[in-house]
Protein backbone atom coordinates (compact mmCIF):
# COMPACT_ATOMS: atom_id res chain seq x y z
CA UNK A 1 0.00 0.00 0.00
CA UNK A 2 2.84 2.55 0.99
CA UNK A 3 4.25 1.43 -1.87
CA UNK A 4 1.09 1.93 -4.46
CA UNK A 5 0.60 5.33 -2.58
CA UNK A 6 4.62 6.56 -3.45
CA UNK A 7 4.36 5.76 -7.02
CA UNK A 8 0.61 7.27 -7.31
CA UNK A 9 1.88 10.44 -6.22
CA UNK A 10 5.31 10.42 -9.13
CA UNK A 11 1.99 11.23 -11.90
CA UNK A 12 0.89 14.56 -10.34
CA UNK A 13 4.42 15.62 -8.77
CA UNK A 14 6.07 14.38 -12.39
CA UNK A 15 3.72 17.46 -13.89
CA UNK A 16 4.87 19.65 -11.69
CA UNK A 17 8.74 18.31 -12.39
CA UNK A 18 7.96 19.36 -16.22
CA UNK A 19 6.56 22.26 -15.22
CA UNK A 20 9.69 23.28 -13.31
CA UNK A 21 12.14 22.00 -16.43
CA UNK A 22 10.08 24.21 -18.80
CA UNK A 23 11.42 27.02 -16.83
CA UNK A 24 14.74 25.96 -17.16
CA UNK A 25 14.88 25.81 -13.92
CA UNK A 26 17.42 22.63 -13.76
CA UNK A 27 19.09 23.92 -10.40
CA UNK A 28 16.19 23.76 -8.80
CA UNK A 29 15.28 20.16 -9.53
CA UNK A 30 18.52 19.06 -8.46
CA UNK A 31 18.04 20.63 -5.57
CA UNK A 32 15.35 18.54 -5.02
CA UNK A 33 16.78 15.27 -5.96
CA UNK A 34 19.90 15.85 -3.81
CA UNK A 35 16.93 16.70 -0.71
CA UNK A 36 14.90 13.31 -1.39
CA UNK A 37 18.19 10.57 -1.61
CA UNK A 38 19.71 12.99 1.69
CA UNK A 39 16.40 12.76 3.16
CA UNK A 40 15.66 8.83 2.67
CA UNK A 41 19.47 8.74 3.90
CA UNK A 42 18.36 10.16 7.31
CA UNK A 43 15.44 8.58 8.04
CA UNK A 44 16.88 5.36 6.83
CA UNK A 45 19.53 5.08 9.29
CA UNK A 46 17.57 6.47 12.22
CA UNK A 47 14.30 4.33 12.12
CA UNK A 48 15.64 1.33 10.43
CA UNK A 49 18.01 0.10 13.01
CA UNK A 50 15.11 0.90 16.13
CA UNK A 51 12.12 -1.17 13.94
CA UNK A 52 13.72 -3.54 11.14
CA UNK A 53 10.66 -3.74 9.27
CA UNK A 54 9.75 -3.44 5.59
CA UNK A 55 6.96 -1.47 6.21
CA UNK A 56 9.00 1.12 8.00
CA UNK A 57 11.45 1.17 5.24
CA UNK A 58 8.49 2.11 3.04
CA UNK A 59 7.17 4.66 5.03
CA UNK A 60 10.50 6.30 5.31
CA UNK A 61 10.72 6.15 1.06
CA UNK A 62 6.81 7.64 0.95
CA UNK A 63 8.29 10.46 3.30
CA UNK A 64 11.02 11.35 1.72
CA UNK A 65 9.29 11.29 -1.31
CA UNK A 66 6.15 13.22 -0.73
CA UNK A 67 8.32 16.01 0.83
CA UNK A 68 10.51 16.06 -2.51
CA UNK A 69 7.03 16.47 -3.92
CA UNK A 70 5.57 19.07 -2.28
CA UNK A 71 9.08 20.97 -2.93
CA UNK A 72 8.34 20.42 -6.60
CA UNK A 73 5.16 21.89 -6.10
CA UNK A 74 6.06 25.11 -3.93
CA UNK A 75 8.98 25.34 -6.92
CA UNK A 76 6.46 25.35 -9.22
CA UNK A 77 4.44 28.08 -7.62
CA UNK A 78 7.25 30.41 -7.53
CA UNK A 79 9.01 30.01 -11.33
CA UNK A 80 5.74 29.61 -12.95
CA UNK A 81 2.77 31.58 -10.96
CA UNK A 82 0.21 31.41 -13.98
CA UNK A 83 0.02 27.17 -13.65
CA UNK A 84 -2.69 25.50 -13.19
CA UNK A 85 -4.41 22.05 -12.89
CA UNK A 86 -7.47 21.38 -14.58
CA UNK A 87 -8.88 18.53 -16.28
CA UNK A 88 -10.49 21.06 -19.15
CA UNK A 89 -7.23 21.94 -20.22
CA UNK A 90 -6.26 18.54 -21.57
CA UNK A 91 -8.66 18.68 -25.32
CA UNK A 92 -7.79 16.34 -28.44
CA UNK A 93 -5.39 18.79 -29.96
CA UNK A 94 -3.28 19.04 -26.75
CA UNK A 95 -3.36 15.27 -25.98
CA UNK A 96 -1.97 14.77 -29.52
CA UNK A 97 0.47 17.04 -29.16
CA UNK A 98 1.57 15.37 -25.60
CA UNK A 99 1.54 11.91 -26.88
CA UNK A 100 3.45 13.02 -30.43
CA UNK A 101 6.09 14.21 -28.23
CA UNK A 102 5.94 12.55 -25.17
CA UNK A 103 5.33 9.18 -26.84
CA UNK A 104 8.34 8.16 -28.17
CA UNK A 105 10.22 9.75 -24.71
CA UNK A 106 7.97 7.15 -22.78
CA UNK A 107 8.98 4.40 -25.37
CA UNK A 108 12.71 5.15 -25.13
CA UNK A 109 12.77 5.55 -21.07
CA UNK A 110 10.84 1.99 -21.15
CA UNK A 111 13.34 0.46 -23.63
CA UNK A 112 16.24 1.61 -21.56
CA UNK A 113 14.59 0.76 -18.32
CA UNK A 114 13.75 -2.48 -19.63
CA UNK A 115 17.25 -3.28 -20.94
CA UNK A 116 18.57 -5.32 -18.08
CA UNK A 117 15.59 -6.53 -16.39
CA UNK A 118 14.83 -9.08 -19.05
CA UNK A 119 18.00 -10.47 -18.48
CA UNK A 120 17.70 -10.54 -14.76
CA UNK A 121 14.25 -12.47 -15.97
CA UNK A 122 15.87 -14.66 -18.38
CA UNK A 123 19.12 -15.59 -16.12
CA UNK A 124 16.56 -16.40 -13.22
CA UNK A 125 14.50 -18.73 -15.56
CA UNK A 126 17.37 -20.53 -17.03
CA UNK A 127 20.18 -20.11 -14.08
CA UNK A 128 18.18 -20.08 -11.13
CA UNK A 129 17.30 -17.84 -8.95
CA UNK A 130 20.49 -17.36 -6.71
CA UNK A 131 22.60 -16.30 -9.93
CA UNK A 132 19.59 -13.94 -11.09
CA UNK A 133 20.70 -12.30 -7.36
CA UNK A 134 24.02 -11.95 -8.15
CA UNK A 135 23.47 -10.50 -11.49
CA UNK A 136 19.92 -8.31 -10.26
CA UNK A 137 23.16 -6.68 -7.57
CA UNK A 138 25.54 -5.74 -10.20
CA UNK A 139 23.08 -4.15 -12.34
CA UNK A 140 21.76 -1.90 -9.33
CA UNK A 141 24.80 -0.94 -8.88
CA UNK A 142 25.65 0.18 -12.88
CA UNK A 143 22.34 1.72 -13.18
CA UNK A 144 22.68 4.00 -9.78
CA UNK A 145 25.75 5.54 -11.19
CA UNK A 146 24.15 5.73 -14.61
CA UNK A 147 21.37 7.46 -13.28
CA UNK A 148 23.95 10.06 -11.54
CA UNK A 149 25.58 10.80 -14.67
CA UNK A 150 22.37 11.23 -16.30
CA UNK A 151 21.11 13.67 -14.10
CA UNK A 152 24.40 15.60 -13.61
CA UNK A 153 24.23 16.42 -17.28
CA UNK A 154 20.86 16.68 -18.10
CA UNK A 155 21.66 20.60 -16.75
CA UNK A 156 22.85 21.40 -20.32
CA UNK A 157 19.69 20.62 -22.27
CA UNK A 158 18.69 24.40 -21.78
CA UNK A 159 21.92 25.06 -23.78
CA UNK A 160 21.50 22.60 -26.67
CA UNK A 161 17.81 23.69 -26.78
CA UNK A 162 19.00 27.39 -27.07
CA UNK A 163 21.72 26.74 -29.73
CA UNK A 164 19.58 24.19 -31.40
CA UNK A 165 16.52 27.05 -31.92
CA UNK A 166 19.15 29.30 -33.74
CA UNK A 167 20.71 26.66 -36.14
CA UNK A 168 24.04 25.03 -36.19
CA UNK A 169 26.85 27.08 -35.41
CA UNK A 170 30.57 26.56 -34.51
CA UNK A 171 29.57 27.94 -31.17
CA UNK A 172 27.01 25.18 -30.81
CA UNK A 173 29.31 22.26 -32.03
CA UNK A 174 32.17 23.47 -29.83
CA UNK A 175 29.58 23.41 -26.76
CA UNK A 176 28.65 19.97 -27.72
CA UNK A 177 31.83 18.91 -27.86
CA UNK A 178 32.83 20.79 -24.40
CA UNK A 179 30.05 18.52 -22.94
CA UNK A 180 31.07 15.25 -24.48
CA UNK A 181 34.53 15.13 -23.11
CA UNK A 182 33.05 16.23 -19.85
CA UNK A 183 30.79 13.11 -20.07
CA UNK A 184 33.53 10.96 -21.19
CA UNK A 185 35.41 12.07 -17.97
CA UNK A 186 32.35 11.31 -15.62
CA UNK A 187 31.84 8.11 -16.80
CA UNK A 188 35.45 6.55 -17.48
CA UNK A 189 36.19 8.00 -13.27
CA UNK A 190 33.01 6.34 -12.14
CA UNK A 191 32.52 3.40 -14.46
CA UNK A 192 36.64 2.65 -13.46
CA UNK A 193 35.53 2.88 -9.66
CA UNK A 194 33.34 0.47 -10.03
CA UNK A 195 35.43 -1.72 -12.40
CA UNK A 196 38.07 -1.68 -9.86
CA UNK A 197 36.32 -1.64 -5.92
CA UNK A 198 33.12 -3.58 -7.60
CA UNK A 199 33.93 -7.06 -6.73
CA UNK A 200 35.09 -5.64 -2.93
CA UNK A 201 32.47 -3.52 -2.68
CA UNK A 202 29.20 -6.42 -3.26
CA UNK A 203 31.12 -8.91 -0.79
CA UNK A 204 31.83 -6.76 1.79
CA UNK A 205 27.76 -5.06 1.58
CA UNK A 206 26.15 -8.15 1.01
CA UNK A 207 28.19 -11.17 1.66
CA UNK A 208 31.55 -12.85 0.22
CA UNK A 209 29.90 -15.13 -2.45
CA UNK A 210 28.35 -11.74 -3.75
CA UNK A 211 31.77 -11.04 -5.20
CA UNK A 212 30.69 -13.77 -8.25
CA UNK A 213 29.18 -11.48 -10.25
CA UNK A 214 31.76 -9.41 -10.43
CA UNK A 215 33.39 -10.44 -13.74
CA UNK A 216 29.37 -9.60 -15.07
CA UNK A 217 29.55 -6.35 -13.62
CA UNK A 218 33.27 -5.56 -15.05
CA UNK A 219 31.61 -6.16 -18.56
CA UNK A 220 28.69 -4.03 -17.83
CA UNK A 221 30.83 -1.33 -16.61
CA UNK A 222 32.54 -1.57 -20.19
CA UNK A 223 29.15 -1.70 -22.06
CA UNK A 224 27.14 0.82 -20.18
CA UNK A 225 30.31 2.92 -20.62
CA UNK A 226 29.79 3.76 -24.20
CA UNK A 227 26.09 4.35 -23.50
CA UNK A 228 26.62 6.58 -20.63
CA UNK A 229 29.53 8.77 -21.74
CA UNK A 230 27.22 9.71 -24.89
CA UNK A 231 24.65 10.90 -22.78
CA UNK A 232 25.08 14.26 -24.46
CA UNK A 233 24.23 12.96 -27.82
CA UNK A 234 20.40 12.11 -25.87
CA UNK A 235 20.10 15.57 -25.02
CA UNK A 236 20.90 16.65 -28.57
CA UNK A 237 18.31 15.07 -29.91
CA UNK A 238 15.67 15.68 -27.81
CA UNK A 239 16.77 19.02 -27.89
CA UNK A 240 16.21 19.50 -31.92
CA UNK A 241 13.01 17.03 -31.28
CA UNK A 242 15.10 14.00 -33.04
CA UNK A 243 14.00 12.14 -30.11
CA UNK A 244 12.07 9.66 -32.31
CA UNK A 245 14.90 8.47 -34.26
CA UNK A 246 16.46 7.27 -30.89
CA UNK A 247 13.52 5.94 -29.30
CA UNK A 248 12.91 3.40 -31.92
CA UNK A 249 16.95 2.31 -32.11
CA UNK A 250 16.42 1.77 -28.44
CA UNK A 251 13.49 -0.88 -29.05
CA UNK A 252 15.69 -2.22 -31.41
CA UNK A 253 18.95 -2.73 -29.15
CA UNK A 254 16.76 -4.12 -26.54
CA UNK A 255 15.16 -6.50 -28.62
CA UNK A 256 18.81 -8.13 -30.01
CA UNK A 257 20.28 -7.82 -26.46
CA UNK A 258 17.19 -9.80 -25.44
CA UNK A 259 17.62 -12.31 -28.54
CA UNK A 260 21.70 -12.55 -27.61
CA UNK A 261 20.81 -12.93 -23.72
CA UNK A 262 18.75 -16.17 -24.84
CA UNK A 263 21.78 -17.44 -27.17
CA UNK A 264 24.55 -17.00 -24.78
CA UNK A 265 23.18 -17.74 -21.34
CA UNK A 266 23.41 -21.30 -21.64
CA UNK A 267 26.88 -21.70 -22.89
CA UNK A 268 28.25 -19.24 -20.85
CA UNK A 269 26.28 -18.02 -17.61
CA UNK A 270 26.23 -14.68 -16.70
CA UNK A 271 29.35 -13.95 -18.37
CA UNK A 272 27.33 -14.54 -21.33
CA UNK A 273 24.01 -12.45 -20.55
CA UNK A 274 26.35 -9.41 -19.83
CA UNK A 275 27.99 -9.95 -23.17
CA UNK A 276 24.11 -9.87 -24.92
CA UNK A 277 23.57 -6.47 -23.56
CA UNK A 278 27.61 -5.34 -24.36
CA UNK A 279 27.36 -5.83 -28.10
CA UNK A 280 24.56 -3.72 -29.24
CA UNK A 281 24.93 -0.95 -26.70
CA UNK A 282 28.79 -1.03 -27.63
CA UNK A 283 27.56 -1.40 -31.68
CA UNK A 284 24.48 1.33 -31.04
CA UNK A 285 27.04 3.75 -29.25
CA UNK A 286 30.61 3.32 -31.69
CA UNK A 287 27.95 3.59 -35.08
CA UNK A 288 25.10 4.88 -34.68
CA UNK A 289 24.95 7.49 -32.62
CA UNK A 290 28.14 9.05 -34.10
CA UNK A 291 26.72 8.80 -37.32
CA UNK A 292 23.73 10.47 -36.51
CA UNK A 293 25.19 13.74 -34.84
CA UNK A 294 26.68 13.98 -38.27
CA UNK A 295 24.13 14.22 -40.22
CA UNK A 296 22.40 16.66 -37.97
CA UNK A 297 25.81 18.72 -37.25
CA UNK A 298 28.19 17.99 -39.54
CA UNK A 299 30.98 16.71 -37.13
CA UNK A 300 33.06 13.89 -38.28
CA UNK A 301 32.53 10.46 -36.86
CA UNK A 302 36.33 10.61 -36.32
CA UNK A 303 35.72 13.88 -34.67
CA UNK A 304 33.20 12.48 -32.18
CA UNK A 305 34.96 9.46 -30.92
CA UNK A 306 38.12 10.89 -30.69
CA UNK A 307 37.00 13.93 -28.52
CA UNK A 308 35.89 10.50 -26.61
CA UNK A 309 39.21 8.50 -27.39
CA UNK A 310 41.49 11.69 -26.02
CA UNK A 311 39.59 11.93 -22.54
CA UNK A 312 39.12 8.10 -22.27
CA UNK A 313 42.96 6.87 -22.98
CA UNK A 314 44.63 9.00 -20.01
CA UNK A 315 41.79 8.63 -17.95
CA UNK A 316 42.34 4.68 -18.12
CA UNK A 317 46.20 5.08 -17.64
CA UNK A 318 45.81 7.16 -14.19
CA UNK A 319 43.33 4.60 -12.98
CA UNK A 320 46.31 2.40 -13.33
CA UNK A 321 47.96 2.81 -10.33
CA UNK A 322 44.91 2.51 -8.75
CA UNK A 323 44.18 -0.88 -9.31
CA UNK A 324 47.53 -1.99 -8.91
CA UNK A 325 47.14 -0.26 -5.20
CA UNK A 326 43.42 -2.20 -4.42
CA UNK A 327 44.96 -5.30 -5.72
CA UNK A 328 48.29 -5.30 -3.39
CA UNK A 329 45.89 -3.75 -0.40
CA UNK A 330 43.03 -5.57 -1.30
CA UNK A 331 40.64 -3.89 1.43
CA UNK A 332 37.96 -6.30 2.52
CA UNK A 333 35.50 -3.97 4.75
CA UNK A 334 33.21 -0.93 4.01
CA UNK A 335 35.35 1.65 5.58
CA UNK A 336 38.48 0.22 4.08
CA UNK A 337 36.84 0.10 0.64
CA UNK A 338 35.48 3.09 0.71
CA UNK A 339 38.37 5.29 2.08
CA UNK A 340 40.64 3.45 -0.24
CA UNK A 341 38.47 4.50 -2.80
CA UNK A 342 37.58 8.05 -1.97
CA UNK A 343 41.66 9.10 -1.21
CA UNK A 344 42.66 7.48 -4.29
CA UNK A 345 40.09 9.10 -6.77
CA UNK A 346 40.45 12.67 -5.11
CA UNK A 347 44.11 12.48 -6.07
CA UNK A 348 43.29 11.11 -9.29
CA UNK A 349 40.86 13.39 -9.45
CA UNK A 350 43.10 16.99 -8.92
CA UNK A 351 45.91 15.33 -11.54
CA UNK A 352 42.88 14.66 -14.56
CA UNK A 353 42.69 18.40 -14.48
CA UNK A 354 46.34 18.80 -15.43
CA UNK A 355 46.34 15.66 -17.16
CA UNK A 356 43.31 14.69 -19.16
CA UNK A 357 41.20 17.15 -19.62
CA UNK A 358 42.28 19.98 -22.23
CA UNK A 359 42.99 23.06 -20.67
CA UNK A 360 40.74 24.90 -21.48
CA UNK A 361 38.04 22.64 -20.16
CA UNK A 362 40.17 22.13 -16.45
CA UNK A 363 39.75 25.85 -16.82
CA UNK A 364 35.88 26.23 -17.08
CA UNK A 365 34.98 23.44 -15.22
CA UNK A 366 37.14 24.98 -12.10
CA UNK A 367 34.99 28.20 -12.40
CA UNK A 368 32.00 26.44 -11.08
CA UNK A 369 34.00 25.41 -8.04
CA UNK A 370 33.54 27.60 -4.58
CA UNK A 371 36.40 29.85 -4.00
CA UNK A 372 37.85 27.86 -1.68
CA UNK A 373 38.94 24.84 -4.18
CA UNK A 374 39.64 26.86 -7.24
CA UNK A 375 41.83 29.18 -6.01
CA UNK A 376 44.88 26.76 -5.34
CA UNK A 377 44.10 25.03 -8.85
CA UNK A 378 44.27 27.90 -10.38
CA UNK A 379 47.52 29.10 -8.86
CA UNK A 380 48.70 25.88 -9.87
Amino acid sequence: LLVGITVAAEFPAGAANGGIASALRHDALGIVLVTRTALRFILVIALLPVFPRLDVLAACVLGADMTANALRFIILSRTTPNARFSLKAVGGETFRTIVGFGGFTFLSHAANQSLFYFDIVIVGSVLGPVMAAYYSVAVQLVQKLTALVHRAFAVFMPVFAEYAAKGVSPAFMQRFLFVLRLSTFASAFGLGGALIFGGPFLAAWIEPRYASAAPALSILCISVFVELSQSPMRRLAVAMNQHRFFAIADVIVGAVNIALTFVLVHPFGLMGVATGSAIPLALYGLIVRPLFVKRKTGLSVTTILGAQARILIPAAALQAPIYLIAEKVRPETLPEILGLAGASYAAAGVLALFLVLPREDARQLVGVLPNRLSRPIVRI
